[in-house]
């Protein structure tokens, strides 16, 4: 759910500093770090990808879904990736329970 999948895309391109900050610089220092912890470096999984997140979101860019879900193709199992139009990541997630109705965060279960 509206996860950093591209490690170097967050470092270059946006406002996520947070992961220079992990990984102690740019995908140029080092690539080695970046490959290694960077999900889209780890296609395909071989498992089905749905990717959940909402187009307002302020913290990660909604392209790092799109971007990930894009670079799986051409899948085995087909991937998805669902955009909730003007809502943040967690009101997407919320609506789209796999139980149905609506539910408050606290309420799901692992």
């Amino acid at each position: 759910m509206a996860g950093v999948f591209d490690l170097s895309l967050a470092a270059t391109a946006g406002h996520d500093g947070f992961v220079r900050e992990l990984l102690d610089g740019m995908p140029e220092d080092h690539p080695d770090r970046y490959a290694i912890a960077s999900p889209i470096e780890h296609l395909p999984v071989g498992l089905p990808v749905t990717a959940v997140h909402g187009t307002a979101d302020q913290t990660v860019n909604p392209v790092q879904s799109r971007s990930y879900v894009e670079a799986s193709q051409p899948p085995v199992i087909l991937p998805s990736c669902t955009c909730s139009t003007g809502s943040d990541t967690v009101s997407s997630a919320t609506s789209i329970h796999p139980r149905g109705a609506q539910r408050n965060r606290s309420s799901w279960s692992t």
